[in-house]
């Protein structure tokens, strides 16, 4: 009883401590996913194509992606090949062929004339452009010194980024459920030593109580030996007294055949020296094998 008792109130502590780890340990992962935002990615559906519907709470859809300031870094002498610097991040959306637009404040030939270029190489932080007819768009004097700002124009780059939430909210919701798992894993590997004991202790309970079936097993069986045993002494003694009655109460069949012989040889009769002995047969006065018929010549 004492043990049993031990072992219920150490699996009471164990499960107290399991519950309150996982409390804290959800607590800090909402916190943690509250001061990054992704709370928000939880409220998001799914479509029926599987797949993630909306952006995620970077993506503001108030704002225009598609412009974005940057200075030029380098050029060749034809004013055809540029390498800008830009702030913005979201440059390194941009592959190789992608089109886009840019202008200079001030310098421009014509009034709401852009010109067009086309990307070649993208690094981090910095892009390299190929510009096509940039006469055409530019005054003649103008000289596109190095550290120039140009503003740029890109509805591709627009759209990368749109896709880029998208595809981002995504790997959020992937990010939660490795998140979930991970934290299944790692309380079961801080409490794997109270499972152990648990699972050690419920094993001990089951091998106590197969202990006492079989004691109780054993020990029935040893009650039922001592019931046989005398119950077979008994049987032993009655099976003797019926022997003794069965042959005190058979009976017997005596023939005088001594007396019979000397009051024949008193009277001078032909007999033998002494009576012959009697051959075990079966006793039947029907065959003239009985006793009865090999005892005759003695009368």
């Amino acid at each position: 009883m004492i043990r049993s008792s031990a072992l219920q109130y150490h699996q009471y502590g164990d499960l107290l401590y399991n519950l309150i780890m996982r409390l804290s340990t959800w607590l800090f992962i909402a916190i943690f996913l509250s001061s990054f935002g992704f709370t928000q990615v939880l409220d998001y559906g799914v479509d029926n194509q599987g797949l993630v519907a909306g952006t995620d709470p970077f993506f503001d859809p108030q704002f225009d992606y598609s412009e974005f300031p940057g200075r030029v870094t380098d050029r060749n002498r034809e004013k055809t090949i540029f390498k800008v610097s830009s702030e913005n991040k979201n440059v390194r959306f941009f592959k190789p062929g992608d089109k886009l637009s840019f202008t200079v404040k001030d310098m421009m030939r014509f009034q709401n004339v852009k010109c067009k270029a086309y990307i070649r190489s993208v690094e981090d932080g910095f892009f390299v452009m190929y510009a096509q007819d940039t006469g055409m768009c530019f005054k003649s004097d103008f000289l596109f010194r190095r550290g120039t700002q140009v503003n740029f124009f890109s509805e591709v780059l627009a759209k990368r980024v749109y896709e880029a939430s998208v595809y981002r909210k995504s790997l959020l919701k992937r990010r939660i459920d490795f998140m979930r798992q991970l934290n299944e894993i790692n309380n079961y590997l801080w409490s794997f030593d109270e499972r152990k004991a648990i699972t050690a202790a419920d094993f001990d309970k089951k091998i106590i109580q197969l202990q006492k079936e079989k004691e109780q097993a054993l020990d029935k069986m040893i009650i039922g030996k001592k019931d046989k045993v005398r119950l077979q002494k008994k049987l032993i003694d009655e099976l003797n007294r019926l022997d003794e009655d069965i042959k005190f109460y058979r009976p017997t069949r005596h023939e005088l055949l001594t007396d019979r012989w000397n009051m024949g040889y008193d009277l001078g009769l032909p007999l033998g020296r002494r009576p012959q002995k009697i051959k075990q047969k079966d006793i039947n006065p029907n065959k003239k094998t009985s006793r009865w018929h090999l005892n005759k010549n003695f009368r």
